[in-house]
């Protein structure tokens, strides 16, 4: 397994401009991770030549980019937005290759009011189709996430419920489209990471190393300090032989702090 962090603490300071990409890859450098993850919250630039010169300097503090988060909201009920959502994929893969990441990670989307089981189900596989048609132009593996609520939208996601996201991932079985497995929000929404691993393993290729305080509501907290199973559930990874990114989703609020103390945790499994 290889390690990498996704730093969700410092995401105001990467949107506010008191911190950049490149402190992010030293700082993930001298903690001796294996990569970073990106989110396009970090991304104050989409324009190609930016996205290069990032790379650039990457390259040069000598890490990794494992992950490139993006926010995919299929599920928009109007149907122009949900068109965009669909041509911006390109310009995400596009991105996502030219950081170099071995992977993209998509959502469902929101689950807006009014929206049905069925029409929903079927707005997200319109995008994971259209998702799976780019990603043959492009060197990197493609998941979906068992997502739960950014602070960038309005309502949780549509695949949060798990018989949804079950659903849509027996829809996938046959597509080139892994998951990447979040540990944290199966206990947000009252059931077991375990179970939950366990029917889909064999369709994980990477894994969101996250944590919450409780039961039942967000509660974000340094990794190790909640109630997520972390020994439970890389026993079964060790069983199960997986060898993919471990991506700790560090969302504590603790910043440099938690990004450490995270590190230092999940190390121990790995």
């Amino acid at each position: 397994m290889k390690l990498s962090c996704l730093p969700v603490s410092y995401f105001n300071e990467f949107r506010n401009g008191k911190k950049s990409i490149i402190s992010w890859a030293e700082e993930a450098s001298r903690l001796g991770l294996d990569g970073i993850d990106i989110s396009k919250i970090m991304i104050k630039s989409m324009e190609h030549n930016s996205i290069c010169n990032i790379k650039e300097s990457i390259n040069n503090i000598g890490i990794h980019v494992a992950m490139f988060a993006t926010y995919t909201d299929f599920t928009n009920p109007e149907k122009k937005k949900r068109k965009k959502q669909l041509m911006d994929l390109e310009r995400d893969f596009e991105t996502a290759a030219c950081l170099g990441a071995d992977l993209i990670r998509l959502t469902a989307g929101q689950n807006y009011p009014g929206i049905s089981r069925d029409e929903g189900i079927k707005w997200v596989l319109e995008g994971l189709n259209k998702a799976e048609i780019i990603s043959k132009k492009y060197p990197m593996d493609v998941v979906f996430e068992n997502h739960g609520k950014p602070g960038i939208w309005d309502y949780t996601d549509f695949a949060h419920d798990k018989d949804i996201f079950l659903a849509i991932v027996k829809k996938i079985e046959c597509m080139s489209i892994g998951i990447n497995f979040d540990t944290a929000n199966p206990v947000i929404n009252c059931y077991s990471p375990i179970d939950l691993l366990k029917k889909v393993i064999h369709k994980v290729v990477s894994v969101h190393a996250a944590d919450n305080m409780v039961y039942g509501k967000i509660q974000p907290v340094i990794i190790g300090k909640g109630i997520v199973p972390f020994n439970d559930i890389f026993k079964y990874l060790v069983s199960a032989q997986f060898n993919g990114w471990i991506c700790i989703e560090e969302a504590s609020g603790c910043k440099e702090k938690g990004v450490k103390e995270a590190v230092t945790y999940i190390k121990k499994y790995i």
